[in-house]
């Protein structure tokens, strides 16, 4: 079964990360409602809740767990607050005019769920007949054999409880190790409840997928996975940014691998594009200044794909937050030149060029980004200096002279064929006669 639609409405969008817990002192469904202006602000289209159901005792990491380790996927995790709860922030996304998605965690549940109790066999078991995991250091859940039909139908009637209490879709967690069938037998249903159903899937790194393969189980690759979802992660290509940013290869070898996506995957396809997220260090363990993370931000908006924030960039942090214990966002920190910038960013996103538009990597030097999109109205070029290097580079394909920088920074100057570096990111526009 192929999801045959139009998904290039998603290269446009911006999806904002809430984890409840930490979001707000609180932690509640009540203190996200409040902030839901201030996330719409950033030009939020769609807002993602990890997950929100009851966690697991056994082997719980941390004080309070991880929300990824789910006891019962019917019941609502008190902390956050109940069921009524659940609803009006569902009611106040929507008056925001942003859709609401939630994270989906059928890969596993914790090791004391409802499920191990009534269906034991329906999980993985070790020599011992205690309850396993298939493959990583996950010691507080418990995987699904997927042996069983009543487990797809079970996971599918999950799912048809959330789109009737008015959630528009789901993040899936590791999506890559679900059984196709899974996806066949959901996806029918799903789509006759929600013709519009939006399906993020986090597939794995490549390095993991491998590993996966080694041990002697199925994943399915991305070709594969755009058969049933709108838009995947990019971790297939994220470790490469992560090791120019480190040093440990240039920037020009990430764009590379970006360029290689644009050769292998399917016509139309969407990527999430991000700096941070839940599992990955934030933004300032990259960058050495405001002026680079700049940069870094304005990346995650010219990349083809769909702009992903995580809560809490606008605080521009350093500080990786706890999946297992409180550990709440510092939002005295956070700065309004920051959310201005991101809003700028997210108005410009909206320009149908990054639907349709060609997307190409000029190579102006190994540690710099310059990215081009074209449409027969205009060229726009961004300049995205993430190393902070100021240096003078040869450029023999703009006309000398002065050009406007859409984000209010310094304006692109050229003398001599040669183009100097600034610290700030810059995005121009010339029109096509």
């Amino acid at each position: 079964m192929s999801m045959k639609k139009n998904n290039l409405k998603y290269r446009n969008q911006i999806i904002y990360q809430v984890f409840p817990r930490n979001f707000s002192k609180k932690g509640t469904f009540s203190e996200i409602i409040k902030k839901l202006p201030d996330i719409k602000k950033l030009g939020t289209d769609i807002l993602y809740l990890m997950p929100i159901n009851e966690i697991g005792v056994i082997c719980r990491k941390g004080v309070l767990g991880s929300p990824y380790s789910i006891k019962d996927y019917y019941e609502i995790n008190k902390e956050y607050g109940d069921l009524e709860d659940l609803k009006r922030l569902i009611s106040a996304t929507h008056d925001q005019k942003m859709k609401i998605i939630i994270d989906i965690v059928f890969n596993h549940t914790s090791r004391d769920s409802v499920l191990t109790k009534k269906h034991p066999e329906w999980f993985v078991h070790n020599e011992l007949g205690n309850f396993t995991n298939r493959f990583g250091d996950w010691s507080d859940i418990t995987d699904f054999t997927y042996a069983s039909d009543e487990i797809i139908k079970y996971l599918t009637d999950v799912l048809c409880y959330y789109l009737k209490l008015g959630i528009d879709g789901f993040r899936f967690d590791v999506c890559s190790v679900l059984p196709e069938k899974f996806y066949e037998y959901c996806l029918p249903i799903l789509k006759k409840l929600n013709k519009n159903i939006i399906m993020i899937g986090e597939s794995v790194h490549p390095d993991f997928r491998k590993h996966i393969l080694d041990l002697g189980y199925d994943v399915l690759d991305e070709a594969s996975l755009y058969n049933y979802f709108d838009i995947l992660y990019d971790y297939d290509v994220f470790p490469a940014f992560q090791k120019a940013m480190h040093g440990e290869i240039t920037l020009s070898n990430y764009m590379d691998k970006i360029i290689e996506q644009e050769q292998k995957l399917p016509m139309g396809y969407v990527k999430l594009r991000y700096i941070e997220n839940h599992d990955m260090p934030r933004i300032m363990s990259y960058f050495k200044n405001k002026e680079a993370s700049f940069c870094g931000i304005a990346l995650i908006y010219m990349l083809r794909g769909m702009t992903f924030l995580y809560n809490g960039i606008e605080t521009l942090s350093d500080h990786q937050i706890s999946l297992f214990d409180k550990d709440d966002i510092e939002w005295d920190k956070k700065e309004e030149d920051v959310v201005s910038f991101i809003s700028k960013l997210s108005l410009l996103k909206k320009d149908n060029i990054y639907q349709t538009g060609i997307f190409n990597v000029i190579n102006l030097d190994d540690d710099f980004i310059l990215i081009k999109w074209s449409n027969e109205e205009k060229d726009l070029y961004a300049f995205l200096n993430l190393k902070g290097i100021e240096k003078n580079l040869d450029i023999d394909f703009l006309s000398d002279g002065e050009y406007q920088n859409l984000l209010g920074f310094e304006n692109v100057i050229i003398q001599n064929k040669k183009y100097k570096t600034i610290r700030y990111p810059q995005i121009i526009e010339i029109k096509n006669s």
